[in-house]
């Protein structure tokens, strides 16, 4: 049965907000679970951030911006509505295991991942406050 997990993770230093950074999806396993995990990374590969983890994984999407934009895209995914329902703790702890899923709400982040790939891929179309301000 999926444990809640409360969304953790300090915001990243003011002074770092302009460094290159992703927010990824990906879709984590091993021999005892299966589950979905929203993040974000300074690494510039996937394997790079989940190398020291016993976990297999494959990405689901990858959306490149600033540190401080991915860093607001994802706080604003993880406590949307629509995906809190579906917290997941993983059984082994990891660094981001409180940023997880269940696999029912793969549709879900996929659709609000795509969004944010759209608002910072696009630099005219928007704000990511906005983008989930009307969301709501």
């Amino acid at each position: 049965m999926p444990r809640c997990a409360p969304v953790f993770g300090k915001p990243p230093h003011p002074n770092t907000w302009e460094n290159a950074a992703w927010l990824y999806f990906v879709h984590l396993w091993n021999g005892k679970e299966s589950f979905l995990k929203v993040g974000i990374t300074t690494k510039k590969t996937t394997r790079e951030r989940f190398k020291k983890d016993e976990l297999f994984w494959k990405t689901q999407r990858r959306v490149p911006g600033t540190l401080k934009a991915v860093y607001d895209a994802e706080q604003s995914i993880l406590n949307d509505p629509r995906v809190v329902q579906f917290r997941y703790r993983p059984v082994s702890a990891f660094k981001g295991s409180s940023e997880c899923f269940t696999m029912e709400a793969y549709r879900v982040l996929l659709e609000l991942i795509l969004d944010v790939e759209r608002v910072l891929t696009k630099p005219d179309a928007g704000t990511i406050e906005v983008l989930f301000s009307e969301a709501a």
